[in-house]
């Protein structure tokens, strides 16, 4: 069985957001049987992995076009007319495998005549058109405003490039209820992740929010919870991630319980996770699934989230759920002084076993395109 693969990104276990999701797909179809032709753009300067290579037969890495767009390219998104090497589509053209698009933004050859009769798969992250206007909402800086807004625009309408895709897979039940009512052949298939159920019941006493603090939807849930709960509260909250504002760390310094660590290792960052008596992780972007809700559900303790950050999940009874500052505060005097039982952790694996098994989803895959030959 043989699969093109192509990635908006260089796929790497250490990464969070979709990268993780592409990474362990392609992990779970190599051990269901695939041959993996792996194509993917440079970005971040991320390297490919000696356990990468051990998964793909082969593996091809693209620079991104920066320049300005052909008139052809005028009106497509930036992150689908800057991954548009020809090299990609000689390479797709060798053979007759299926090929599946990882996100919108690998799908600039996805209506290309010469691919007309090739089954081609499009795996959707987020609503993409959706994920920038929250952006563009939220960010302060008047140009990157404006480049998100009018990136949502150009999305939105580019997004009718998927009906010559032969099947989507969405990444969470909320985004394949939204397409379905576009498109016909969408199916669910969570995602895939690296995550193992942890059994230690111990943990410290503080509360951690963690995630990449260079995106504007994490800092703003990381100023909402110092200036709305724990400005209210003597109860130790750490924030953990890249690239925190100056804005930021001046805003935590306000407060001797409040304290930010900047740029965490991955493994100090699972230890933050792992023994935080408290994960707290509001969002504002009811857009895909956060890989980071995963992560504390398998490694961390008690996990207080918004209805945004859970809603048709599956997951709604492994967590607490706090919509405002005033019940966040609640759900801390409630539980910080809780022990965490070792029966909500075989709860856990049994739940999160149902949803998130990377062999099943892969199957479920293979049945996708065993139906489309």
């Amino acid at each position: 069985m043989k699969i093109h693969i192509i990635s908006f990104d260089i796929p790497s276990p250490p990464s969070y957001g979709g990268v993780i999701d592409v990474y362990y797909k392609i992990k779970s179809l190599y051990q269901i049987g695939y041959h993996i032709t792996l194509h993917c753009y440079e970005y971040n300067d991320r390297k490919i992995s000696d356990e990468l290579k051990s998964f793909c037969k082969e593996i091809h890495v693209y620079k991104r076009n920066n320049f300005l767009p052909n008139p052809i390219d005028f009106y497509k998104p930036m992150i689908v007319f800057t991954r548009n090497h020809n090299q990609l589509l000689k390479r797709l053209l060798l053979d007759e495998s299926p090929i599946l698009f990882e996100g919108l933004h690998t799908t600039y050859f996805l209506n290309n005549e010469k691919l007309k009769n090739r089954i081609k798969i499009v795996r959707m992250h987020n609503i993409e058109h959706d994920y920038y206007k929250e952006l563009a909402k939220n960010e302060v800086n008047f140009f990157k405003k404006t480049y998100y807004f009018v990136e949502a625009l150009l999305l939105k309408r580019y997004e009718k490039v998927l009906e010559n895709a032969n099947a989507i897979l969405a990444i969470s039940l909320n985004d394949t209820q939204k397409l379905l009512k576009s498109y016909k052949n969408v199916f669910h298939i969570n995602a895939f992740h690296g995550f193992e159920t942890e059994k230690n019941t111990n943990s410290k006493y503080y509360a951690l929010y963690h995630g990449k603090l260079n995106v504007n939807e994490n800092e703003i849930a990381a100023k909402f919870l110092i200036n709305n709960v724990f400005s209210k509260i003597d109860f130790p909250f750490l924030i953990a991630g890249n690239n925190p504002s100056m804005v930021l760390r001046r805003l935590a310094k306000k407060y001797k319980h409040t304290r930010i660590i900047k740029n965490p290792s991955m493994k100090q960052m699972s230890d933050l996770v792992h023994d935080a008596h408290l994960n707290i992780l509001p969002t504002f972007q009811a857009t895909g699934i956060k890989l980071k809700l995963l992560h504390v559900l398998y490694h961390g303790k008690f996990v207080i989230v918004n209805k945004q950050m859970i809603e048709n999940t599956g997951l709604e009874s492994l967590v607490i759920v706090a919509n405002t500052p005033d019940q966040i505060l609640e759900k801390i005097e409630i539980y910080k002084n809780k022990t965490f039982e070792i029966s909500e952790i075989e709860k856990r694996k049994n739940i999160l076993a149902k949803y998130f098994n990377n062999e099943e989803n892969a199957h479920k895959i293979h049945a996708i395109i065993t139906d489309l030959k």
